[in-house]
């Protein structure tokens, strides 16, 4: 862990773990450090090297589950990152994942600070649009 820039944690470990054994499926080494090392980004709020892991997965091909992405767009959107929220968010769709309440929210309250309210209530109608 510590060649990837993350300090080992037990939290860290215990939560691949059990995603590979819901699953059953074992993946790379290399793999789980690309996950750790965004974990642990993501933990400080260091954004900007969240979204170069994000990019290096992405390239390695690493996937990412639904909660990854939810918590990428939300740590965003409350760090002032909404676009890049809202194009994880766009991503989201595209590979059907299941999108609930809660990432809308954190993406029309970021707009709305941000002060483009036109966004937010497209994704409101988005969001009842869809019956959630």
């Amino acid at each position: 862990m510590k060649k990837f820039g993350v300090k080992p944690r037990v939290f860290l470990y215990n939560r691949i773990m059990d995603g590979v054994s819901e699953v059953g499926v074992f993946v790379k080494w290399e793999e789980w450090m690309k996950m750790l090392q965004l974990l642990e980004r993501m933990r400080r709020g260091t954004w900007d090297g969240c979204l170069r892991v994000w990019e290096e997965m992405k390239r390695d091909r690493v996937g990412a589950d639904v909660m990854a992405y939810a918590t990428l767009v939300t740590g965003l959107c409350k760090g002032g990152r909404v676009e890049k929220g809202y194009e994880l968010f766009r991503e989201m769709k595209v590979k059907g994942f299941l999108i609930d309440r809660a990432i809308y929210g954190v993406l029309i309250e970021g707009f709305v600070a941000d002060r483009k309210v036109g966004a937010a209530c497209d994704l409101l109608k988005d969001l009842m649009d869809s019956g959630l």
